[in-house]
């Protein structure tokens, strides 16, 4: 092992845990993922709290149809657009113990 640069920014500090000055936004998809269309808030994005937590008051462009197929919510990173979260909504045969 050796000890990192002190010349390399990414060795600076202590940002493990933090929020990091990271923005995200959410989309939701719906179809199948061949051919998913996305309906996302603006890709701007809302900035994390300290501790990580977000709100997005935002509407989804486009609209979400009445019927969207295969559902799927992402929380993606503002900055490069990589997806950091996921939800599928639950369904009528979903089974959860309460």
């Amino acid at each position: 092992m050796r000890r990192p640069d002190e010349s390399n920014p990414r060795s600076k500090g202590n940002a493990i845990g933090t929020a990091g000055g990271q923005r995200v936004f959410a989309a939701v998809f719906c179809g199948p993922a061949a051919t998913a269309t996305a309906h996302s808030t603006s890709a701007a994005g809302v900035a994390l709290a300290a501790n990580g937590d977000f709100h997005i008051d935002d509407a989804l462009a486009p609209a979400v149809p009445a019927s969207c197929d295969n559902p799927v919510l992402l929380i993606l990173s503002a900055a490069n657009g990589h997806w950091f979260a996921a939800g599928i909504p639950r369904n009528g045969s979903d089974t959860c113990e309460e």
